[in-house]
């Protein structure tokens, strides 16, 4: 959606909503990545769908890694790793993907 001065409307999202979906199942986020790009992926937050290996990272990331309000990482199921993506390029969300 466009306004009349060709600058892309701001949606606001109910973050915490949809956190605690990703950790109920897995999501389709649909985002625009920093170089332009439109990627759809499929994500999740909810623990046993993250392997073991990963969750251990993400706990020692958590210990590290300074909070960023402004971006949320979440597990991509298709790539196998952890992505992120900023709130603001957020264009699309959809539950129960799978």
């Amino acid at each position: 959606m466009t306004l009349e001065n060709d600058t892309e409307l701001k949606v606001e999202w109910d973050k915490e909503a949809i956190v605690n979906k990703l950790r109920e199942e897995i999501c389709e986020v649909t985002f625009t990545k920093v170089n332009g790009e439109q990627r759809v992926m499929q994500c999740t937050l909810k623990s046993s769908l993250i392997p073991v290996v990963e969750s251990i990272k993400t706990d020692e990331a958590k210990n590290t890694k300074k909070e960023n309000p402004n971006v949320l990482a979440v597990f991509d199921v298709t790539a196998g790793g952890w992505r992120s993506f900023k709130w603001d390029l957020l264009k699309d969300f959809k539950g129960s993907v799978v």
